[in-house]
């Protein structure tokens, strides 16, 4: 019917009005963080991630049996939190989320610690310290603007 009368009336067509997808995502977060500005994301977002995550993050870490399932879909919404968290930036999701994915990796890389030959772990940590040395100074300015994008994250 609106739309009818705005076809009919001389006034100019309204507007569609679409919502982006971090509207959409985010849609009962965004409110409570625009109207307190004191809220961060910690107090928001932290308690649920955590909640979310820790569970089976604990039981991929401590569990005897593989749990291929669940190590893939934790990796998956680990990797979701940090790219939402970082689009929105929002300092919780990406901490959390990014201390996931890595302690994930970590076991990961262990479970497999025995499939590859001895002399690829060197030849693999050799290389990255070579790396590592030619772009010290790089790495040093990029560490420095990594802890203040993460400081001014909310």
């Amino acid at each position: 019917a609106r739309w009818a009368r705005a076809v009919a009336s001389t006034e100019p067509r309204p507007r569609e009005r679409r919502a982006s997808w971090n509207d959409q995502a985010n849609g009962k977060i965004d409110p409570y963080l625009r109207a307190r500005p004191g809220l961060t994301s910690w107090l928001a977002l932290g308690p649920g991630l955590a909640a979310g995550l820790l569970p089976s993050l604990v039981s991929v870490l401590v569990a005897p049996d593989p749990q291929p399932w669940r190590r893939l879909l934790l990796g998956g919404a680990a990797l979701g939190v940090v790219l939402v968290g970082a689009v929105r930036r929002w300092q919780a999701p990406v901490v959390l989320g990014g201390g996931a994915l890595v302690l994930l990796a970590v076991h990961e890389l262990v479970r497999g610690w025995d499939l590859l030959p001895r002399w690829i772990y060197l030849a693999v940590g050799g290389l990255a310290l070579i790396t590592l040395a030619a772009t010290y100074e790089r790495r040093r300015r990029d560490v420095a603007r990594l802890r203040a994008a993460v400081g001014r994250m909310g």
